[in-house]
């Protein structure tokens, strides 16, 4: 494989990955649309009472979009190999951004297990 071969194809891992990280996005506003109070920070007693109320709705969201963040990250990789300067900053900066994010998307998940379990010792004592 020719080095001009080769960056075609990072290129073209990276245009589909950018296209997966939009669809996992989109999967992911799906998924919060069936939890009262998602992302809306005057109503997180409402999400966290939802997201109890519903935890595979919490693991679908949070699969999505932490999915959908790190999808993104080849593509960040790629404009910053082929960027200089500020531009260059700027891709890293992207990708860094999305990797805190994919981090900070996983919080539902474990808000998720933790009612669930919790509501579930609850219910049923051991």
């Amino acid at each position: 494989m020719t080095q001009g071969t080769s960056t075609s194809s990072h290129h073209k891992a990276a245009a589909i990955c950018a296209a997966l990280g939009i669809l996992f996005n989109l999967l992911g506003v799906l998924a919060a649309s069936a939890l009262s109070g998602a992302y809306r920070p005057e109503a997180l007693d409402a999400w966290v009472i939802s997201l109890s109320e519903q935890p595979l709705a919490g693991l679908w969201m949070s699969l999505f979009f932490t999915l959908g963040m790190l999808a993104l990250l080849p593509l960040c990789w790629q404009l910053a190999l082929r960027s200089g300067g500020w531009a260059q900053l700027g891709a890293w900066s992207i990708g860094l951004g999305a990797l805190m994010n994919a981090a900070g998307t996983l919080t539902p998940l474990a808000v998720a297990m933790h009612m669930h379990h919790h509501l579930s010792r609850v219910i049923v004592p051991c």
